[in-house]
C-alpha cells in the first residue's frame, strides 16, 4: 500500500460501513435542523401528554377505590374489600416501575 492510498478492509471493522455523502449546504443544514428540532418537539410533547394522561388515570381510580375502601359510608362489603386491594396493586405496581427504572439507569441500561 503506497503512502497516498488507504486500505479500508483493514482500516475498518468487520461490520462498519463507509458512506461518502455530498457536502451540505448551509440552507440544506438549516432546514435539517429545523425538522429534527420539530421532531424532536413532537416527541417530547407526545410523551408528556402520554405521561400526564396516565397519571391522571391511575390517580383518578386511586382516588375512586379509596374512596370506596375507606371513606364511603354506604359502600358494600366487596367495594370495600376491593378498595385497599387496588390501592395495593397501583401502589405495588408504582413502587416496581420506579424502582426499575432506577435500577436501569444506574446500570446503564
Amino acid at each position: 500500500m503506497s503512502g497516498s492510498q488507504i486500505n479500508l478492509n483493514d482500516a475498518l471493522p468487520s461490520r462498519a460501513t463507509l458512506k461518502i455523502d455530498p457536502e451540505e449546504s448551509p440552507v440544506e443544514h438549516a432546514a435539517r435542523v429545523r425538522a429534527e428540532s420539530r421532531s424532536k418537539l413532537i416527541e417530547d410533547c407526545m410523551r408528556v401528554t402520554v405521561f400526564t394522561v396516565t397519571l391522571l388515570c391511575l390517580l383518578f381510580v386511586g382516588g375512586l377505590a379509596a374512596y370506596e375502601g375507606f371513606l364511603d359510608p354506604n359502600a358494600s362489603a366487596e367495594a370495600k374489600h376491593w378498595g385497599p386491594t387496588v390501592l395495593t396493586s397501583l401502589f405495588t405496581g408504582s413502587v416496581t416501575f420506579l424502582l426499575g427504572r432506577a435500577v436501569g439507569r444506574a446500570s446503564g441500561r
